[in-house]
């Protein structure tokens, strides 16, 4: 930590490497980040994968979803990420992987269910969990969701993970706030995520107040970090660790 300040790749390195691939996420640890940001998926024949992009072919030549593959037919998919050719083939990477590559290099893991994006699925956590215990990786991970029942169910099965909700005002804005806060308090979270460009000051003040840790994204111009460190944020998202690193290291240099 940075003056208390968490660094999290999200999606790895993904300014200069092809997105939640087992590359972006090795060069964004060797940045030296505190966290790696990833987004689990379970494809067709139930096994899990890191992956982000609604439709495989925002980020190759791929076409459908996640779930509606196997993991075999994933495996044969380039992540090119608008990269072209430059860095060879980069598969979808599995779950195990890339939990496998954090356990290695000793960096924490901040992990997004998408699956849960639009529904929930009862007992999701109970799928997932074992794969952080099998990399030891249980009190080193954030676990991120739209979903309340299973941030509340993490809570009370899994205490020893930390728990993050992304900030949803809906249509009234600021007039959602308490009902928001009031269902992130009922279900034992710890961390808000935001997206710093839509954050006002009144908003940041109460999560403060109510004892939230904030992580902001998608942080990646040095005006913006210095925003969000005036802000007090506790965490920022990525897409350049490598920057972020210097900026902080020159920041409080002095």
């Amino acid at each position: 930590m940075k003056k208390g300040i968490l660094t999290i790749a999200h999606r790895g390195f993904s300014l200069r490497y092809p997105e939640c691939t087992a590359l972006a996420y090795q060069k964004s640890v060797e940045t030296g980040v505190d966290f790696v940001e990833i987004d689990i998926m379970r494809t067709q024949d139930d096994q899990f994968v890191v992956f982000h992009a609604r439709d495989l072919a925002e980020v190759s030549e791929g076409r459908g979803k996640i779930a509606q593959h196997t993991l075999e037919e994933l495996g044969e998919i380039n992540i090119t990420a608008g990269f072209g050719d430059r860095f060879g083939f980069q598969p979808i990477p599995t779950l195990d992987g890339i939990l496998e590559l954090a356990e290695r290099a000793k960096v924490r893991v901040c992990a997004e269910m998408k699956d849960l994006e639009n529904e929930d699925i009862p007992g999701y956590e109970d799928l997932v969990v074992p794969f952080f215990r099998r990399h030891n990786l249980i009190g080193r991970s954030v676990f991120n969701t739209k979903s309340f029942a299973l941030l509340e169910a993490c809570h009370r099965k899994y205490p020893a993970i930390p728990t993050a909700a992304d900030l949803e005002l809906g249509s009234e804005g600021l007039g959602d706030l308490d009902g928001f806060l009031k269902k992130a308090l009922k279900a034992g979270v710890q961390i808000i995520q935001y997206d710093y460009r839509l954050m006002a000051p009144e908003v940041m003040r109460e999560l403060l107040s109510q004892g939230f840790s904030v992580w902001f994204w998608p942080v990646n111009e040095e005006e913006a970090m210095l925003r969000v460190i005036e802000w007090e944020a506790s965490g920022i998202l990525t897409d350049d660790p490598e920057r972020l690193n210097d900026f902080l290291e020159r920041t409080w240099s002095f």
